[in-house]
């Protein structure tokens, strides 16, 4: 899979039974996590800035040492 922020490959490291997916991309220096009502709101933005903004009010919302959701709150 590509990365919805960069572009470049990623990797979904969600393990079987997992609903969403977990992402692992050199952009990031940790793991992200999508949920599936997430994933779907995140692959309609066309808006690269957009995205992004999505990703960082994740780690803000993030509990620290946590990995950082996106969830439809996020947007």
């Amino acid at each position: 899979m590509n990365c919805p922020f960069c572009g470049s490959k990623a990797r979904n490291v969600a393990t079987n039974g997992h609903d969403g997916v977990i992402l692992r991309c050199s952009c990031s220096d940790t793991e992200i996590e999508i949920t599936p009502p997430g994933l779907s709101k995140l692959l309609a933005m066309h808006d690269h800035d957009a995205r992004v903004d999505v990703l960082l009010k994740a780690v803000r919302l993030a509990a620290p040492g946590a990995r950082p959701v996106i969830r439809p709150n996020c947007f």
